[in-house]
């Protein structure tokens, strides 16, 4: 089997994104969030926005195979993965009695780490 090209693993990325947002949304608003991970998930929210709002600007850069531009918004994007992933492992750790929540923040977190591995394959498979 060939390796992927550089749309499919874009196209896969925009996928791991799309659902990380939707984790993110089944997630308690901040103020419905237990008081010590309120604004961890404030953070959370926002940081997935924007990976969601970068979306159509992924899908411009991979089409016209812009490059710099590209490893920018990638490296954005994995930082957002990263914070994600950290603050979900936090929160995680704040709210032992709540299993359910327990449960969607290791959903969370699992899903921020696949959308980083999807940028970290895409930035390696970036024509140059």
């Amino acid at each position: 089997m060939s390796e992927p090209t550089h749309v499919e693993r874009a196209a896969t990325l925009v996928a791991e994104i799309v659902a990380l947002g939707v984790l993110v949304e089944g997630l308690p608003l901040p103020a419905e969030a237990p008081p010590a991970i309120a604004e961890d998930m404030a953070v959370v929210r926002t940081q997935s926005h924007n990976a969601v709002a970068a979306i159509e600007h992924l899908n411009g850069l991979v089409a016209r195979g812009s490059c710099g531009e590209l490893d920018t918004l990638l490296h954005r994007l994995n930082n957002f993965f990263t914070g994600i992933a950290s603050l979900a492992t936090l929160c995680r750790d704040d709210v032992r009695g709540a299993p359910a929540l327990s449960a969607q923040l290791v959903a969370v977190e699992a899903q921020a780490r696949r959308a980083a591995d999807r940028v970290r394959e895409l930035a390696r498979s970036a024509p140059r």
